[in-house]
């Protein structure tokens, strides 16, 4: 059942709401997108962006410092989060979600591997796109985690906004970064509930995605593979094509995307392939870090309208 449809609001689709109706007993594969939120200059993102930022600094200085008790303490409440209907239900070798366990020793090897060469420009956020087990959900449930603060702020002005009842006195939601005390703090508020006990948060429908956009395998295609294409044309390699034109010249081919990828990605993964490259070359980083802003700012990656109404009907179909 849509969040909308259990308080008796039929009818609405996504194109009159700034927020996804999700279903609310089933969760829908989507996820928020940290990126977006620090690419887009709305007064939510910009707001977020803050909280995103100021734990991702958190993090950098704790690997900084090899300070493992206060990577627990960062990743404290990184489990998945029940109040967004996103991502994929799981279980992790450690209970719900991600722990501590999980993402404090992934992140501490991210920052010893890379600490020589990050990209200051792009940050610590973008890079970690390259990090190993680390996938969308567990990214989307921590980021949700981190910004629930603003999320619970999102969710009352648009139930004020629609006429939907909140809880008659604030109640405990779960844990949000404060970026005043950078620690975890617990965050009571009014919060729709359904069902008497299900509680309730809205996201924004802007910031949601079904994969994330810094997607390691789209920067190889279209950065890294272009990279490489211009060294082999300008060093004539043997990997190169050529084909006589009928004016008797020699024209020369770099290898193709598809030659490329089975020669440089044979016993490596994508994400240690693109890190590692990015090591010796800022500039395809930062290439595809400034066009994937631009990008987004222009919609990319944005799911439609229409597209999220039949994501909900396709679930409410699947549970009649």
């Amino acid at each position: 059942m849509k969040f909308l449809e259990y308080y008796g609001l039929l009818g609405i689709r996504h194109k009159d709401i700034d927020f996804f109706n999700s279903d609310i007993y089933q969760d829908a594969a989507v996820f928020i997108d940290a990126f977006v939120i620090t690419s887009l200059t709305d007064p939510f993102c910009l707001a977020a962006k803050k909280s995103i930022e100021s734990f991702f600094h958190e993090v950098v200085s704790a690997c900084k410092l090899n300070n493992m008790a206060r990577l627990y303490q960062l990743f404290e409440h990184a489990s998945e989060p029940n109040e967004t209907n996103l991502g994929l239900r799981r279980k992790s070798n450690y209970g719900k979600g991600s722990t501590s366990e999980e993402l404090s020793p992934l992140f501490l090897e991210f920052y010893n591997v890379t600490c020589q060469h990050l990209n200051p420009n792009t940050g610590p956020l973008f890079q970690c796109m390259y990090l190993r087990n680390f996938d969308a959900d567990k990214m989307s449930d921590l980021i949700t985690n981190v910004i629930r603060r603003h999320l619970s702020e999102f969710t009352v002005e648009q139930c004020r906004k629609m006429g939907i009842p909140l809880s008659n006195y604030k109640v405990f939601i779960g844990y949000y970064w404060d970026i005043r005390t950078l620690q975890w703090k617990e965050l009571f508020e009014y919060v729709p509930i359904v069902d008497s006990e299900k509680k309730i948060l809205l996201v924004p429908k802007n910031i949601i995605r079904k994969k994330l956009s810094a997607d390691v395998s789209r920067f190889i295609s279209m950065y890294i593979f272009r990279d490489l294409q211009k060294w082999h044309l300008t060093n004539n390699t043997p990997d190169c094509h050529y084909r006589e034109l009928k004016n008797g010249k020699i024209k020369v081919y770099p290898p193709t995307k598809e030659e490329l990828e089975k020669k440089e990605l044979k016993n490596v993964t994508h994400k240690d392939y693109a890190r590692n490259y990015s090591e010796g070359c800022y500039n395809c980083e930062q290439e595809f870090f400034n066009d994937l802003t631009a990008r987004i700012r222009n919609g990319y990656g944005k799911i439609s309208d229409e597209e999220l109404d039949m994501m909900i009907d396709r679930n409410n179909r699947k549970l009649r």
